[in-house]
């Protein structure tokens, strides 16, 4: 994995976030799924551990189509 970037792992530790008493608490599906732009209607129909590694893999839509509205 030296010339590869790692995917997001959902065993791993890394995506955590503090609460107001400073302490770690790690994110969930739902917020992933926020932070990548994915509609709140859609359900994906895989583990919790599979839909981390699919958000961590993709692109956010809103970003992508700002980047394409100026290839014209």
């Amino acid at each position: 994995m030296d010339n590869k970037s790692n995917s997001l792992m959902a065993q791993r530790t890394e995506f955590y976030k503090y609460t107001e008493n400073f302490t770690l608490r790690r994110l969930t599906v739902v917020e992933c799924k926020r932070l990548q732009t994915v509609p709140v209607w859609y359900q994906m129909p895989v583990s919790d551990t599979q839909a981390y590694k699919m958000l961590g893999n993709g692109f956010t839509c809103d970003v992508i189509a700002h980047i394409l509205a100026y290839l014209k």
